[in-house]
């Protein structure tokens, strides 16, 4: 399997004014893997977790496939922290770091193949690999720090050396299995850090459950943190 390489996009929350108090999302779905285009006809779907889809009016603008479709959300509510599922015909299901649409934010929704979910785990379980058992009743988060953009690498504010997960109030880490990491052959490797800038990482076994996702530099220094929600058999996936 590729290596993942996303290009960092940037989503722009736009406020509509309108009673109800909503905005209109507006960015781009991307594909995760080299080589891949998301698929227009038929679009990929884009729900809210946790929300009645009737709720929302989601409009695929794209007309031809690419690794990146972009794509609008109408009538979302304002100032909160919500998390996307993506899927469609020939696509894995997987959700998002939350999105706040409270201000703009730096951040992409995941498309990945049909399949991708269990070739992770082949990887993990694979004797040559890694050697473990999944638990595919727990969840999975996975995703790259610092995703490519155009012939550089976003800037994370330091080299990040390691990635984890934890308690949201508290830097103790929650149960599960890794971080492991994707090196430039796309192999899967318990190496304890990050194989180069761009990050690739992959945690099982983790509990459902609100936590926290860091990035750390050398001596454990944190240098970035995010919300995570991991949902039972399902994949999160993060764009950071």
């Amino acid at each position: 399997m590729k290596k993942i390489s996303i290009l960092f996009i940037a989503l722009g929350l736009a406020a509509c004014g309108d009673e109800a108090g909503t905005v209109t999302l507006e960015g781009l779905l991307q594909a995760v893997q080299q080589g891949f285009l998301v698929p227009v006809d038929p679009a990929p779907t884009v729900a809210v977790v946790g929300r009645n889809a009737d709720e929302f009016t989601t409009i695929v603008s794209s007309t031809v496939a690419g690794d990146q479709v972009s794509f609008r959300i109408k009538n979302l509510p304002k100032a909160q922290d919500l998390v996307f599922r993506t899927s469609g015909s020939g696509l894995e299901t997987v959700i998002s770091f939350p999105v706040s649409t409270s201000s703009e934010t730096v951040q992409s929704l995941p498309i990945l193949i049909a399949g991708s979910i269990g070739a992770f785990i082949a990887l993990a379980e694979d004797d040559a690999g890694i050697n473990i058992d999944v638990d595919t009743s727990l969840g999975i988060v996975a995703g790259v720090v610092a995703p490519t953009f155009g012939n550089g690498v976003v800037s994370t504010g330091g080299p990040v050396v390691s990635v984890r997960m934890v308690q949201k109030n508290e830097d103790i880490e929650i149960s599960y299995m890794g971080p492991y990491y994707f090196d430039s052959g796309g192999n899967l490797v318990d190496s304890g850090s990050c194989p180069d800038t761009e990050c690739n990482y992959i945690f099982f076994d983790v509990p459902e459950g609100a936590y926290r996702f860091q990035q750390l530099g050398t001596g454990e220094q944190v240098l970035d943190e995010k919300d995570v929600v991991v949902l039972a058999s399902q994949m999160t996936f993060g764009m950071e």
